[in-house]
């Protein structure tokens, strides 16, 4: 949880907590790992409801309205991932001098990804 509040100066304060429960259990939020699930689910819908409407697989189009939603996942991908980012690095907020580290993380990160 992020709480803030403005100091005598106006600056704002952050106060990052985190409670242990049991959906933190093995260091890992169960929740988010459902939705990474379901998100995944909906794009191979996408993918099976593309392929089914080819006319060399016979154009099937039942389930067409749920199955042709399948790009909310990706969207869903992208909302758990800025919620990860933000909660790895929500000590940060409020002090720039962690942005060249934050930055820097992310870079390496990036070309270790691509295996260069």
């Amino acid at each position: 949880m992020i709480e803030a509040a403005c100091d005598s100066g106006g600056r704002m304060q952050f106060e990052t907590t985190c409670r242990a429960t049991s959906e933190t259990a093995g260091g890992k939020l169960w929740s988010i790992q459902a939705m990474r699930g379901v998100a995944a689910l909906a794009v191979v819908a996408l993918h099976v409801y593309v392929i089914y409407l080819r006319p060399d697989y016979g154009q099937v189009i039942a389930f067409a309205p749920i199955l042709s939603k399948g790009w909310v996942g990706v969207n869903l991908f992208f909302v758990i991932s800025g919620f990860i980012i933000m909660n790895a690095h929500a000590k940060d907020i409020g002090r720039p001098s962690r942005i060249p580290r934050y930055l820097w993380q992310r870079f390496t990160g990036s070309i270790r990804c691509t295996g260069s």
